[in-house]
Formats: C-alpha cells, structure tokens, sequence
C-alpha cells in the first residue's frame, strides 16, 4: 500500500534527515580528530635554533610553507643583513629575499604570499625564525623574519589556563619597522625602501556563508589588525586524510566557527609536542586568549598586484590558541576553546532556517563578530530591501543572573539595519560592561520577516480641554496616518493626579524612540548605571516600536541620588543638597512625568506631537 505524505510531514522528514545528517557530520568529525590528534599529541620538535647574533648576510637557507593543498614546500632564502633593535632596545628582525622554483607560487606571486607568516626558515637544518613582514606593493619578494628566539618566549606564558573570562580591550595597528640606510645601501634590491616601512604580512581571513556585503561592512575594522577579508566557502575542508600539523603546515586561527565561518590563515613554526608557535606577529595583541586552532587546506594562490594570497578552507580542529602577543601566537594542541554559542532563527511565517554558531570570547571584539554574523545570517536568509516588517527577539543567558529578553518589531525599507543595531546593542552592553565580568552561556535570535510594511505616523494630536483641574480627567485624541492607507484616531484618556499643583503641563504623545529621548533629557543621571544591575534596568526599560506613549510632563527642579529620583523636595531641602559639598552621586532632573500610558497597536509607530495645558484648582 503506497503512504503519501502531506506537504507538512515532508518538510518535518526533510528537516529530520538534515539534523541526522548534521550529527552524523559532528559524530565524523569528533572520530577523526581523536584518529589523528592523539598520534600527533606528544611528538617533540628536537630542531637544533640559530641565534641571530650567528646569522650573516649572504648565508643560504630554506623555507617551508604550504602554496597548495596541505603538503610542505620547500622555497629558497638569501639572508640580506638584520635590522637590531627594531623595537626598543628588544627584537630583531632577519631581513632576506624570498624565491622558489620556476612557474612555482613565489615566482608567479612576485611577492612575499599573505598567509605565509609564520613559514619557518632553516640556515644548515638550524631554524632561525619564520616569515613575517614585508613590503605592500613590493616587486620582489623580500621579507622580515622574526627570530624564533623571540617567538619562544611566548610559550613561556603559560598555556594551560583558558581565557574563562573575557579579555581586556584590544586594538592594534603595527606602526611598521622602517628600513635603515646602512641596511639598504648593501642592498640593491631594497635601496629604493631606505627609510620605508615593513608591516606584518597581512593575514587572508576566510569567510564561509557570508554575503559580500557583509565582507565590505566588516573589511574597515579588520583592516586595523592587518586582516584580509576574503570569501569564501561554507564549512571545512572535507579532507579525510591525515593532515599535517608540523613546522611549515597552514594553520587557522577562528573567531567564527559553526554554521558561518571566519578563519584566518598562517603557518606554523615550530612545535614542541603540544605546544606550538605561529604567525611570527599577533593576530589581535590580546594576550591571554582561547581560539580555536585548526589545520587548513589551500586550494592555491591567487596573484595580486595589490597583495597576492592564499585561499583555503579551516580543516581539522587541533587545539586551542592560548596567547597572542608579540611576536608571535602560541596554542597548545588537544584542548579545545571555550567560545560563545550562537543560534539565530531566521525566516518568516512559512518557515525558518536555524544557524548556530560560536564566537570567540572578547569585551572588544565579541559583539563585533555576534553583529556580523547576524546581519549575515538574515540577509542571506530573507528578502530584507523594499518593502518589511520585522519581528524580533533576543535572548541572552548568563551564569549568575536571569536571562536578559529583548522583543520589537521594525517596518520600512532600511529595517534590518535598525534590527542588527538594536538585537546587539545589549550584548555590546553587557560584554563590554566595566562594573563586572559576566560570563555569557548562550545567545539566540528569532527574526521573523513580512513582506509588507505595517506602519503608522503621528500626524496630530488634540484634547477636550486645555484647562484642567486636579483630580480631572483628559480625553486625548491621536491623529494616525497608516502606511498606503487611511487615516484613523486613538482616544486615550489621563488622569490629573489629584495633589498637582497650579501651573503648566505639558502633553506629549510619541513613539518609543521619543519617549526614551524625553526621560533621557528629563533626569539623564537615571541613565548612567553605578552597577551591573542598574545596567541590567535600564536596558530592560526600552521601549516597544509599536507601543504609543501618551504623558503629562510638569517642570520642577530636583535631584536624583544615584539614579534614583527624589521628586517634589521641598525647595530648602534642595538648597542644602545642592550646597552640601559632595559631587558625583547627584544629578538635576528637570520635571517628573505626573500621568503616562502606553497604548499597543499592531503596527510600528513613528513620530511626536506636544501641547501645552494649564492646571488650576479653580475654573471660571
């Protein structure tokens, strides 16, 4: 007897298969890399090292680096003399010129290859450092090495604790190593850089399942730590032979990692059982770190005469990248990181599609990459230009306090915008937080996108009465203009409360946009957290985009103590309070709001109105 299947349990067959097939993947995964980590785990690198002061100008030696696939190249060096002291009174660097075999990726490149930091170099089998920096435009390619005497020194920071924490700030931009004249006038090939500037060769950062788009928003803040955005392909690499992970093998270093993808790429140096060295600079300068490291599969070099590179893919994860600090980042092999998950839900009333992801952990550059890679997921999932109204939601868990919810609804043509900045903004906040460090256990996004824009705009406002007694009743009237549609009204009604004294009111209707912007001008010290709590407040108070907010305001003077406001004090309190000396857990608010509500409606709602009205105990 044949089964048929509705539309619905197809899709629930379709959606079960690919979830049995995404642990498949993960179940192959964990297999392989205990089937080639653990023979790895505990081989010692027992390579003989050259000192620099050993080093002289005109000796032969060789590199390693991978231009293809996942083998170990060999490629000529010519040592050109050694610049000291290039950092302070500390640091060397090897000044040589590069080349390789006929029609090779040297030769066709003409120029030291991004992702090629980190290639160890070997003067008579003694490694003497790895290929660093070099020249942008450069003819020929001549490279700084960074003396593996320096770079050790990094494991000597100690690889065993990770990052639990997230690090400290972090932001960097290598001033460059200039060229001395002595240098370059037994140079001919380098006379024309006398005084010029070596910069860190730039690393070629892999982005898999990410839009163009999104490469060019994030290009500018990579560029300030030496990265080359670069597209890429989803994933890893399905290489299911050993890959190498020894001196001269591709190595990736992930800030992304899942679903979506970043990866940048170098070679490893040098290896000590399960410690390793890399890069020959650092990636961020942020210290103590915790990143995943992996091996890395090229699928060749792409020549440029801007900056020619490699292009590949992250391949097995091996470990974890513990430091990252001049000159060089260290990992330890066998340990994996502790990043931040991610699941963002993305689609529309039909269906979704569910991206999870990890995240490195950093108060800099967390929110960052949590920013990107949720615009990414939403703009390659959804029809996001034209004409929208976007659901959405976020929730964060953290160790210690309740989950942090945040839901609103956008419309209109730039929406997703307003979606990314406002569905990240809290992470930004709590990351980067300077009263405490949090610990964040995961992170989720719901977007739910139509193809309509559901939106209103205040066009006017009017009352029954402009004079008021207190204890009275306000009919409020709300003039709407619906997007493509017609006008419509919204009564309200407020309540005078019944001891407000003679004077002006003010009334005001807006969004929440508005609303928020009044109370911020109204008593701005209830905005500046003293603590981690307080934060947790004041992000909670945002208000909704399809919310109206109707308020009577009344200008007073008074103070607020640590955020908390002391309304109606009597006018000698207030004197002494303002002359008491002190400075700094005070600030003037310049009213208090006697009546407000909030009116829902379904759609977003945009723009202002005020009107003046009196309060007096008498009419006439």
């Amino acid at each position: 007897m044949a089964v048929s299947l509705s539309s619905s349990a197809k899709k629930g067959l379709r959606h079960t298969e690919k979830e049995g097939a995404a642990l498949r993947r993960t179940v192959i995964g964990f297999i392989i890399f205990f089937l080639f980590l653990v023979p790895l785990i505990g081989r010692s690198n027992d390579v003989e090292i050259m000192k620099v002061d050993q080093i002289k100008r005109g000796m032969k030696g060789v590199g390693r680096t991978v231009f293809e696939g996942t083998e170990v190249e060999d490629f000529d060096v010519e040592i050109l003399g050694v610049l000291k002291n290039r950092r302070g009174t500390r640091g060397d660097l090897i000044l040589a010129r590069l080349s390789g075999r006929p029609g090779g990726a040297l030769e066709r490149a003409g120029q030291v290859i991004a992702g090629m930091s980190g290639s160890p170099i070997y003067i008579d089998g003694k490694l003497i450092g790895a290929v660093a920096y070099t020249w942008p435009f450069a003819k020929e390619a001549i490279a700084g090495i960074t003396p593996i005497e320096d770079m050790i020194k990094v494991l000597e920071r100690g690889l065993e604790g990770r990052s639990s924490n997230l690090s400290s700030d972090v932001f960097w931009e290598d001033p460059g190593i200039a060229v001395p004249e002595e240098v370059a006038s037994l140079n001919p090939e380098v006379k024309e850089f006398a005084g010029a500037v070596f910069r860190p060769i730039a690393t070629p950062v892999m982005f898999g399942g990410f839009d163009q788009r999104v490469i060019d928003r994030i290009a500018p803040e990579l560029a300030k730590f030496g990265m080359m955005p670069i597209q890429g392909g989803s994933g890893t690499a399905e290489v299911l032979e050993d890959v190498p992970f020894e001196p001269g093998s591709a190595v990736g270093v992930q800030m992304v990692r899942g679903d979506l993808n970043i990866t940048g790429i170098g070679t490893l140096t040098y290896r000590d059982g399960d410690r390793i060295v890399a890069f020959g600079h650092p990636i961020f300068l942020s210290g103590s770190t915790d990143l995943p490291m992996t091996g890395a599969y090229i699928f060749d070099v792409l020549p440029s005469r801007f900056w020619s590179f490699k292009f590949g893919v992250p391949a097995h994860l091996f470990g974890s990248v513990r430091q990252d600090r001049w000159p060089a980042i260290a990992g330890v092999i066998g340990e994996l990181p502790d990043m931040i998950p991610v699941k963002a839900l993305i689609g529309n009333s039909e269906g979704k599609t569910s991206y999870h992801f990890e995240v490195l952990r950093n108060r800099q550059l967390s929110p960052m990459f949590i920013r990107y890679a949720l615009y990414n997921a939403i703009l390659v999932t959804e029809r996001v230009t034209g004409e929208v109204t976007i659901q959405a939601k976020s929730n964060i868990e953290m160790e210690g306090y309740p989950v942090f919810e945040r839901e609103n609804v956008y419309a209109g043509h730039g929406a997703i915008s307003r979606v990314v900045s406002d569905l990240t903004a809290p992470a930004y906040s709590i990351i980067q937080n300077p009263f405490e460090k949090v610990m964040l256990k995961a992170i989720s996004f719901d977007v739910t996108v139509q193809e309509e824009i559901r939106a209103a705009w205040i066009e006017g406002i009017r009352v029954d009465r402009k004079t008021l007694r207190p204890g009275d009743y306000i009919r409020v009237t709300v003039l709407l203009k619906r997007y493509l549609g017609e006008e419509q009204e919204e009564q309200i009604s407020l309540k005078v409360p019944k001891d407000t004294p003679e004077g002006m009111l003010l009334l005001r209707v807006g969004d929440a946009t508005s609303a928020r912007s009044w109370d911020i001008e109204r008593s701005p010290e209830k905005y500046r957290p003293r603590d981690f709590v307080q934060l947790l407040e004041i992000l909670r108070s945002e208000g909704q985009n399809d919310e109206l907010t109707v308020e009577l305001f009344r200008p007073e003077k008074s103070l607020s103590v640590r955020g908390r406001e002391m309304p109606s004090l009597p006018p000698s309190v207030l004197t002494v309070m303002k002359s008491s000396g002190q400075a700094g857990q005070r600030g003037a608010v310049k009213g208090v709001v006697i009546a407000r509500t909030k009116l829902g409606m379904d759609y977003v709602v945009s723009g202002s109105q005020s009107l003046s009205l009196e309060v007096k105990r008498e009419l006439r």
